[in-house]
């Protein structure tokens, strides 16, 4: 494990090649093609996974690949926006073999395509780790299910640490713990327990795992002994930026923080208190028990940023959709062409038209922001990218977008600023 309370880590994607101008700081490169960003239905496939840990259904299944963030408050939108996973490229073992992973905060432990491999469904010439090729690999042992962390993914069978995830239709990983270096840049090299995948399907495009950033002593912020990680979102998708250590901290005197609090479902997730909605400068009218934390773990909002989807509970979702469809006053298209929920035609005219900003309350504070359409790709259909979830709220990353997120794991805080990204 790495001992600095703070780590330089600056990862390029293939086929780039710019200096670095700052450290403490992990900054992906990708663009469009690299994960199949523009395939909204990959950000569903992954919320899709928390919907099954809480035994709710996933809503409405699928989306396509026709669609387009809206950036900001006029309905317009850069071209590169991500709109499904993020993507950071590592150099892992001896030989600095390239891989792919997708940060996501949901999960609890890293995994990924290992060779060889028994079932690996993957595009070719998608670089993947091979255990063979390293001297630094080795397997991790284990004398009973203790000895392999804290997972709820992981056990021990024939005295070897394995795992299982299958969490997301269509999605398993399953394969056995082992441990290889890291390196990252400017930083000397850090041994992390991942999980090696050896039966394996349905990844996305060019990623060959995940990179676990939930709490639990198998995530990358705990391998890598720190309390605090972040990540600003950008519109530019080379300017999106995750920190770990003493340099993810605020940047500016007015940011707000609100309080994490324990899920008993499942303590690896970052959970806060929802406590309203706000559409356009008006307070939803909405019971204050619907946001109360459940003692069976549902209710409250997760923090996702694997995928951009949003998703509301069922009685908040309808209310909001409501008075969407009322400040906007455009005339609704078909969403279940695009397997959405509620979309509008546009017009060369309404170019103008306003994204209403919505506010989520907290305890203690609030996020406001108008990041939460979509545009088709012939800019003649918006479409609302929040869905209704019978159980759970989660807080996807194109709300987060120019948000920086803070989470200061060892205070129990999620702490956020407004910030142009592309500057920090």
């Amino acid at each position: 494990m790495a001992t600095k309370q703070h780590l330089v880590l600056i990862f390029l994607v293939l086929m780039f090649s710019i200096p670095s101008t700052r450290g403490k700081s992990i900054r992906k490169f990708f663009n469009n093609s690299e994960v199949g960003l523009g395939d909204v239905a990959d950000g569903l496939r992954v919320v899709c996974g928390l919907l099954n840990l809480f035994g709710s259904p996933c809503y409405p299944g699928s989306y396509v690949d026709t669609l387009r963030p809206v950036a900001g408050s006029k309905v317009s939108a850069p071209e590169d926006l991500s709109s499904g996973a993020f993507l950071l490229n590592f150099s892992v073992g001896d030989t600095r073999q390239n891989v792919a992973l997708i940060p996501d905060t949901t999960l609890d432990m890293t995994f990924m395509f290992c060779q060889p491999c028994l079932d690996c469904s993957l595009e070719t010439n998608i670089p993947v780790y091979n255990s063979t090729h390293s001297d630094t690999f080795e397997r991790y042992k284990c004398e009973g299910p203790t000895d392999c962390l804290t997972s709820r993914y992981t056990s021990c069978s024939s005295k070897s640490c394995t795992y299982s995830y299958d969490d997301i239709p269509a999605f398993t990983s399953r394969g056995f713990l082992a441990k290889d270096t890291f390196f990252l840049t400017n930083e000397p090299p850090v041994s992390v327990i991942f999980g090696c995948g050896t039966t394996n399907t349905g990844f996305f495009g060019n990623a060959v795992g995940y990179l676990g950033l939930g709490r639990g002593n198998l995530s990358f912020p705990a391998q890598l002994n720190v309390s605090v990680f972040s990540y600003c979102l950008s519109f530019d998708p080379s300017r999106t930026t995750f920190f770990f250590g003493s340099d993810a901290q605020m940047r500016t005197g007015s940011g707000f923080s609100t309080t994490l609090i324990p899920n008993r479902l499942d303590p690896t997730l970052y959970y806060v208190n929802m406590t309203g909605i706000t559409v356009g400068g008006k307070r939803i009218n909405i019971p204050s028990t619907s946001f109360l934390p459940q003692t069976d773990g549902t209710g409250g909002l997760i923090v996702d940023s694997s995928s951009r989807i949003t998703l509301l509970e069922e009685s908040v979702y309808l209310a909001f959709k409501t008075e969407i469809i009322k400040q906007l006053q455009l005339p609704e298209a078909n969403a279940s062409v695009h397997n959405l929920d509620l979309c509008f035609h546009i017009s060369p005219e309404d170019n103008d038209v306003k994204i209403p900003s919505l506010t989520i309350h907290f305890d203690g504070s609030e996020m406001t922001t108008t990041n939460y359409f979509t545009e088709d790709t012939d800019g003649k259909i918006i479409c609302l990218m929040v869905l209704p979830s019978k159980k759970i709220s989660i807080l996807g990353g194109q709300m987060q977008t120019d948000i920086h997120m803070i989470f200061d794991i060892g205070n129990s805080l999620l702490r956020f600023e407004y910030l142009n990204c592309d500057n920090l």
